[in-house]
């Protein structure tokens, strides 16, 4: 596990002792029925602990987790995002593939969802600029404080190989991993650049954080690999 300098301490867990993926056909659209997408699930449990004297905050869909390509590294400046990677045996982060070369990388994954023209108009009010108003919606609808000493379990379903199954009716491609193995292993991270985050932000959240003596996680946290076994 990783923390970061500024929030020493803070470990982020998977409970879980391993997850499991199962065979398909039909790899790169849908699974071909309900029992084989039943099959194909998993409930991840997962728990944030503080250990430190100080309320530090995170932001993350906790219903919605996504592939990374590849670790993240400092030059990365989306914020709030709790992801995963797939390890093979040699120790490098597998790719998955997407059904429509237009959404080949994570940050265009995350930006899938339709854009909700009234919801910007309503973070504009606030002075939140165009650019800034997913990572603000973000952070006011899914913000998690832990307190000093405390533990905060999260449950979220993801489908293995296929992870999103493609959609007609939104043009949602389908996201999957061709070649799962055994020897791969599952590992959750959270990642947050809080200088992006402070920038981003309306100066009364800002001022709410500052006067509640609440901190914004900086930097990447990892959890604990999980093996991957096929049903």
């Amino acid at each position: 596990m990783t923390g970061c300098t500024e929030n020493p301490g803070l470990t982020l867990e998977v409970i879980n002792k391993q997850l499991h993926y199962v065979a398909v056909e039909n790899m790169q659209h849908k699974y071909k029925n309900e029992t084989e997408r039943k099959k194909a699930a998993n409930v991840v449990t997962y728990v944030l602990t503080n250990p430190s004297n100080k309320k530090v905050l995170f932001f993350f869909d906790k219903l919605d987790l996504l592939p990374e390509y590849a670790p993240v590294t400092s030059e990365k400046t989306y914020s709030g995002y709790i992801g995963y990677y797939i390890w093979d045996k040699q120790n490098t982060v597998k790719k998955f593939s997407v059904a429509s070369p237009m959404w080949a990388q994570r940050g265009e994954l995350s930006g899938c969802k339709l854009h909700d023209i009234a919801k910007r108009n309503i973070y504009n009010a606030f002075g939140v600029e165009d650019q800034n108003t997913d990572l603000v919606d973000n952070f006011i609808r899914n913000s998690v404080i832990v307190n000093p000493g405390e533990t905060r379990t999260f449950k979220a379903l993801i489908h293995l190989p296929i992870v999103h199954e493609s959609d007609s009716n939104t043009e949602t491609p389908s996201i999957y991993y061709p070649d799962l193995q055994d020897t791969d292993t599952f590992q959750l991270f959270y990642y947050c650049n809080s200088s992006e985050v402070k920038k981003a932000l309306p100066k009364y959240l800002l001022e709410e954080l500052t006067h509640n003596e609440v901190e914004i996680f900086e930097g990447e946290l990892r959890a604990n690999a999980i093996k991957l076994k096929k049903k």
